[in-house]
């Protein structure tokens, strides 16, 4: 960071420390497809990183007008309410995913039990890991899943008595959700649909950091969920070094016809300097017979 300071005439010892500043310094230090950015990196980045995100997803919302002078964000197209339910989820591993182990999965606690007791007139089965065929444990199978979609059903009725526009997409991890038993458990087929969803979000982070192409595509195919059409899917990808796999999925998702694809995060693009648009891959062809 200091030699691109340099390299634009700036002193490193005293970057700029008011917006002012800022924007005086910006054009200096933009190259070609190489831009700054300013990240509000406090306790509330997240929720303000989150908004920001859901804002560039709304056609014809701004954050400011071209001269910065206004804001924008409080117009119709950027007031209308967009939630994400972000891995709304059973946990998935019977431990912590640190190596630290759990008695078995996550099912027990007294409200849970409690509705599955009075459904079925007995005890939910313990289960102590998450490789049990689903197909043997049919209750269960068709329980566990409702909670979570009557859950998400219940606050997009709630939201919508107020904001009737409002839109809705589930984030879905296929990494974590290989197993069969993860699959049946965690996404609600009759709830989590392109009918009752606007956008169908996946991201397989874990595939990613594994360069691993041989399950990071395939899974972004969905085989056995609810059909969404191209328009109301999206692939959450995570940015990562040179030698991980981040590039060629977000440029599968995109050849997919996704009505996105998200790179997160902002700040890792900007810290490794990856210019935007991506590079489109290189493709050959043959020409056979005459």
């Amino acid at each position: 960071m200091a030699n691109l300071f340099q390299a634009a005439g700036l002193d490193p010892e005293n970057p700029p420390d008011t917006w002012d500043a800022l924007y005086a310094a910006a054009p200096k230090l933009t190259e070609g497809k190489r831009y700054g950015c300013a990240v509000p990196w406090t306790i509330g980045y997240g929720p303000g990183a989150y908004y920001l995100c859901f804002l560039n997803s709304i056609p014809d919302a701004k954050l400011l007008s071209d001269d910065r002078t206004q804001v924008l964000f409080d117009n119709d197209a950027g007031l209308q309410a967009f939630l994400q339910f972000g891995e709304v989820q059973w946990w998935y591993f019977p431990n912590d995913g640190l190596g630290h182990p759990f008695s078995g999965m996550p099912f027990y606690d007294a409200w849970t039990a409690g509705q599955f007791l009075t459904l079925y007139g007995r005890a939910m089965t313990v289960f102590t890991d998450n490789t049990a065929d689903p197909a043997s444990y049919p209750d269960e199978a068709a329980f566990l899943p409702a909670v979570i979609g009557d859950f998400t059903d219940a606050i997009m009725t709630f939201v919508r008595a107020t904001y009737a526009d409002a839109r809705f997409e589930v984030l879905y991890p296929l990494d974590v959700n290989q197993t069969s038993f993860n699959r049946a458990v965690n996404y609600p087929s009759s709830q989590w649909t392109a009918t009752t969803l606007d956008c169908l979000k996946t991201e397989a982070f874990g595939f990613t950091l594994q360069r691993n192409l041989e399950k990071s595509e395939p899974s972004m195919l969905l085989s056995g969920f609810p059909a969404f059409p191209a328009a109301q899917r999206s692939q959450l990808v995570g940015v990562g070094d040179a030698t991980t796999a981040w590039a060629q999925e977000a440029q599968f998702a995109e050849g997919r016809g996704f009505e996105s694809v998200v790179l997160f995060a902002l700040d890792q693009m900007c810290l490794v300097g990856y210019a935007l648009p991506l590079a489109k891959p290189f493709r050959r062809s043959i020409m056979m017979g005459s």
